[in-house]
């Protein structure tokens, strides 16, 4: 629960950061949920602040201030897409930005890969469920996101930081602001939403290219045109190429849909 977070044009209000505990809270081992400038609404960076967790309609990602996107679902009809510099407020139906609202209760639920250090195979997914809300809503989703150390490549995620913390205030006259947080759960299995009977996001389905939900010939035809190449989001095993047992991962899925 918060409020008041909002003071100021280039006021951010940073809600939590993931981080390691010997390399600091502003280094690269670094994933920060804060509020964009002079306003509720969400985003996340990693690198100290040098790189915003942004993407591209296809949920690849994209740091590019020309027109990313801040937010982003991966399922039709569901969640928010979010895209510079317009920001229509979402109702979670798939189009338009989540903003949090004062004095209200958010569930959170993250969920990240840690590839290859500095290699696009890392992926960062986010969900929310608003207060009295029993339906997870997608609001980030990541993929062929590169990942970097700080120190060297042991260097881990060990530390999650809750903050009231608001870079660049007025300066003027204090406000009070409130942030209440209730209860941290750190799962390596699916965690149902608050009230619910739906089980909770799915996993990714390997093989389902283009992010549709479903693996049919439209997801070979991705992969048919990057054979014997490199390429990051059809090299499903990561072995540095495209071939016969990437599509033998991909067929074991084949006309499956989440």
């Amino acid at each position: 629960m918060i409020s008041n977070i909002t003071d100021g044009p280039w006021n951010l209000w940073k809600w939590s950061i993931f981080h390691g505990k010997t390399t600091g809270s502003c280094s690269s081992i670094e994933l920060t949920g804060e509020t964009y400038p002079g306003s509720t609404l969400a985003r996340m960076y990693t690198d100290c602040g040098g790189r915003g967790l942004y993407s591209n309609s296809t949920a690849t990602f994209q740091f590019d201030p020309a027109g990313p996107y801040i937010q982003t679902s991966a399922i039709s009809g569901n969640g928010y897409n979010c895209q510079y510099p317009s920001f229509p407020t979402g109702t979670g139906d798939g189009v338009g930005c989540f903003r949090f609202s004062s004095d209200a209760w958010y569930t959170l639920y993250y969920r990240v890969h840690i590839g290859t250090w500095g290699t696009a195979d890392s992926m960062l997914q986010a969900w929310l469920v608003p207060e009295n809300g029993t339906q997870y809503l997608q609001w980030l989703e990541l993929r062929n996101l590169s990942l970097n150390y700080q120190v060297s490549p042991s260097d881990v995620y060990n530390v999650v930081r809750f903050l009231t913390y608001q870079t660049g205030g007025s300066g003027g006259t204090p406000q009070q602001a409130d942030a209440w947080y209730d209860e941290l759960i750190v799962s390596t299995q699916p965690i149902a939403a608050p009230g619910a009977t739906a089980s909770p996001p799915p996993t990714t389905l390997v093989g389902d290219l283009n992010n549709d939900r479903t693996v049919n010939g439209l997801d070979w035809g991705i992969m048919a045109g990057v054979w014997f190449t490199a390429d990051a989001t059809a090299d499903l095993n990561r072995d540095g190429i495209v071939n016969s047992i990437d599509f033998s991962l991909m067929n074991q899925n084949w006309g499956r849909t989440i």
